[in-house]
Protein backbone atom coordinates (compact mmCIF):
# COMPACT_ATOMS: atom_id res chain seq x y z
CA UNK A 1 0.00 0.00 0.00
CA UNK A 2 2.94 2.77 0.71
CA UNK A 3 4.32 1.60 -2.94
CA UNK A 4 1.04 2.24 -4.20
CA UNK A 5 0.96 5.70 -2.65
CA UNK A 6 4.33 6.65 -3.53
CA UNK A 7 3.74 5.95 -6.88
CA UNK A 8 0.62 7.79 -7.00
CA UNK A 9 2.04 10.63 -5.28
CA UNK A 10 4.98 10.58 -7.81
CA UNK A 11 2.61 11.15 -10.90
CA UNK A 12 0.23 13.45 -9.57
CA UNK A 13 3.86 15.58 -8.52
CA UNK A 14 5.05 14.75 -12.06
CA UNK A 15 2.09 15.76 -13.98
CA UNK A 16 0.25 18.14 -11.79
CA UNK A 17 1.65 21.24 -13.66
CA UNK A 18 0.12 19.72 -17.04
CA UNK A 19 -3.21 20.54 -16.95
CA UNK A 20 -3.46 21.94 -20.54
CA UNK A 21 -7.25 22.25 -21.46
CA UNK A 22 -6.14 20.11 -24.55
CA UNK A 23 -8.16 16.46 -23.98
CA UNK A 24 -5.87 13.74 -23.57
CA UNK A 25 -5.08 11.90 -26.88
CA UNK A 26 -4.17 8.34 -25.75
CA UNK A 27 -5.32 5.97 -23.13
CA UNK A 28 -2.26 6.40 -21.01
CA UNK A 29 -2.54 10.40 -21.09
CA UNK A 30 -6.38 9.90 -20.43
CA UNK A 31 -5.52 7.53 -17.46
CA UNK A 32 -3.45 9.86 -16.20
CA UNK A 33 -5.31 13.00 -16.60
CA UNK A 34 -8.28 10.49 -14.07
CA UNK A 35 -5.48 9.68 -11.91
CA UNK A 36 -3.97 13.45 -11.42
CA UNK A 37 -8.29 14.84 -10.61
CA UNK A 38 -8.84 11.75 -8.48
CA UNK A 39 -5.40 11.81 -6.41
CA UNK A 40 -6.33 14.54 -3.87
CA UNK A 41 -9.45 13.15 -3.03
CA UNK A 42 -8.22 9.86 -2.58
CA UNK A 43 -5.14 11.05 -0.87
CA UNK A 44 -7.96 13.09 1.63
CA UNK A 45 -9.97 9.53 2.09
CA UNK A 46 -7.52 7.77 2.77
CA UNK A 47 -5.89 10.48 5.71
CA UNK A 48 -9.18 10.52 7.07
CA UNK A 49 -9.29 7.09 7.26
CA UNK A 50 -6.43 7.04 9.00
CA UNK A 51 -7.27 9.63 11.70
CA UNK A 52 -10.57 7.98 12.22
CA UNK A 53 -8.99 4.50 12.87
CA UNK A 54 -6.39 6.34 15.49
CA UNK A 55 -9.44 8.26 17.56
CA UNK A 56 -11.33 5.01 17.10
CA UNK A 57 -8.43 3.77 19.28
CA UNK A 58 -7.76 6.15 21.13
CA UNK A 59 -11.29 5.99 22.49
CA UNK A 60 -10.93 2.03 22.64
CA UNK A 61 -14.05 1.89 19.30
CA UNK A 62 -11.86 -0.09 18.08
CA UNK A 63 -8.68 -2.91 18.81
CA UNK A 64 -6.37 -1.98 15.62
CA UNK A 65 -4.81 1.34 15.02
CA UNK A 66 -4.68 2.13 11.49
CA UNK A 67 -6.73 0.34 8.12
CA UNK A 68 -3.64 -2.35 7.81
CA UNK A 69 -3.28 -3.68 11.02
CA UNK A 70 -7.07 -4.50 10.65
CA UNK A 71 -6.43 -6.38 7.68
CA UNK A 72 -3.44 -8.01 8.87
CA UNK A 73 -5.47 -8.38 12.11
CA UNK A 74 -2.88 -7.20 14.51
CA UNK A 75 -3.18 -5.42 17.56
CA UNK A 76 -0.91 -3.19 19.26
CA UNK A 77 -0.33 -3.84 23.35
CA UNK A 78 1.61 -2.30 25.79
CA UNK A 79 4.40 -4.77 27.02
CA UNK A 80 5.88 -4.02 30.74
CA UNK A 81 10.03 -3.63 31.21
CA UNK A 82 9.27 -7.08 33.29
CA UNK A 83 6.46 -8.83 31.13
CA UNK A 84 9.83 -8.50 28.02
CA UNK A 85 12.33 -9.97 30.30
CA UNK A 86 10.13 -12.85 30.97
CA UNK A 87 9.58 -13.06 27.24
CA UNK A 88 13.03 -13.22 26.80
CA UNK A 89 13.93 -16.01 29.60
CA UNK A 90 11.09 -17.98 28.38
CA UNK A 91 13.23 -17.77 25.02
CA UNK A 92 16.02 -18.37 26.70
CA UNK A 93 15.08 -22.00 28.63
CA UNK A 94 13.52 -22.91 24.85
CA UNK A 95 16.51 -22.59 23.00
CA UNK A 96 18.38 -23.86 26.41
CA UNK A 97 16.21 -27.46 26.12
CA UNK A 98 16.52 -27.59 22.23
CA UNK A 99 20.37 -28.16 22.71
CA UNK A 100 23.32 -26.73 21.28
CA UNK A 101 22.40 -24.78 18.68
CA UNK A 102 24.04 -24.50 14.74
CA UNK A 103 25.81 -22.43 12.83
CA UNK A 104 22.59 -21.89 10.89
CA UNK A 105 19.95 -21.94 13.55
CA UNK A 106 22.04 -19.33 15.96
CA UNK A 107 22.40 -16.94 12.47
CA UNK A 108 18.09 -17.90 11.98
CA UNK A 109 17.82 -16.89 15.88
CA UNK A 110 19.29 -13.75 16.03
CA UNK A 111 17.59 -12.43 12.77
CA UNK A 112 14.49 -13.31 14.13
CA UNK A 113 15.43 -11.07 17.50
CA UNK A 114 16.16 -8.51 15.75
CA UNK A 115 13.96 -8.23 12.91
CA UNK A 116 13.81 -4.72 13.08
CA UNK A 117 17.05 -4.16 12.50
CA UNK A 118 17.31 -7.12 9.74
CA UNK A 119 15.05 -5.18 7.62
CA UNK A 120 16.54 -2.21 7.78
CA UNK A 121 19.93 -4.13 6.91
CA UNK A 122 18.50 -5.73 4.02
CA UNK A 123 17.09 -2.47 2.12
CA UNK A 124 20.06 -1.01 2.86
CA UNK A 125 22.38 -3.90 1.06
CA UNK A 126 19.54 -3.96 -1.75
CA UNK A 127 20.25 -0.03 -2.24
CA UNK A 128 23.61 -0.56 -2.07
CA UNK A 129 23.58 -3.55 -4.72
CA UNK A 130 21.20 -1.75 -6.88
CA UNK A 131 23.25 1.91 -7.25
Amino acid sequence: MPYLRAKLESLYLSHRSNTTTIPPSNLRQHLIHIANKAYPYIHAGTQALLVGYQLAYLLNLTEYYSPGLHVLRQKIVRVSGLEAAERQQRMTKQRAQQGPPGLVSRVAQLLADNTRNTVIAAVFLYKVVHV
